[in-house]
Order: structure tokens, then sequence, then C-alpha cells
């Protein structure tokens, strides 16, 4: 059985209602570099390369929508048909950012049946990472992290 962090509704309005980091575009479009670095690394330089170029926009939108807050959540049906990739191409694409330890997956809760909503990411080198993992106590749930 997994253990993973399911967001209550006020930790998750806390999350999207926090300040930005900084208004400054030129610090945003730094922190955006270092995720999609720290991504294309994930990856490995020939391996993200060889990805479709739908998939390379959309990795570069995460790390670009991530920069302002540290993480990054949307309703993946929407978020996938728009940029034309497929749910199962997003998952592994994530999982491969996990397992490289780029980000943390936690989930926003579901009223359905009391269970696991939709994914938050979170980019570990961003620098509210340490604020988020200490006040959602994310160290009950992530052994690495």
């Amino acid at each position: 059985m997994s253990r993973y962090k399911k967001l209550s509704l006020s930790e998750f309005e806390q999350m999207v209602h926090y300040p930005a980091y900084t208004h400054d575009p030129k610090q945003l479009n730094q922190l955006k570099k270092e995720f999609l670095h720290a991504s294309v690394k994930a990856f490995g330089e020939d391996k993200f390369g060889r990805l479709k170029e739908g998939t390379r926009k959309v990795i570069e939108r995460v790390c670009m929508t991530s920069a302002d807050r540290g993480f990054f959540y949307m309703k993946r049906k929407d978020f996938l048909s728009r940029n034309h990739i497929s749910d199962k191409t997003f998952r592994n694409m994530m999982g491969v950012l996990r397992e490289s330890g780029v980000i943390v997956t936690i989930y926003q809760g579901a009223a359905a049946h009391n269970g696991r909503g939709e994914p938050v990411h979170l980019f570990v080198d961003h620098p509210y990472y340490p604020y988020w993992r200490d006040s959602l106590e994310l160290t009950k749930y992530l052994s690495d992290k």
C-alpha cells in the first residue's frame, strides 16, 4: 500500500493563494531555466531530444508555471487535450521527474469516495519547497526528501 499526501481544501487554497516568490520576470525566467535544466538532466539530453515536440513543450510549460510558487497543478484532461499529449505520456513524464528527485507529487483531495484527486507537483529546487515540505508535513509521506 502506497502512502501519499492528500491535501485538504484549506491546504490547497493556502498554496494557490500564497504570494508569488517574485514578480520580476528575469527571476521567474531564471527559475524556469533551472527547472528545465533539471528536467533535461533527469531524462538525459539524448532521450530528451528524442521526445516529441509536444511533450517537450509540456515540460517547458510545467517548468514555467511552477516558477512563481514552486508547484504545478491543473486538471490533466483539460491540460493534455490542449497540448495534444496523452495522459499516459504525462504520467510517464512526471514519473521520470519524480524518480530523479526533480519533483515531489502530492494530491488534492477528491469529494468522490473520499479519494485522491488531481496531482500537485512540487519542484524541490524552488526556494519555497522547504516551506511546503514543512507546512504540509511532507516528511511523513516522503522518505527521501
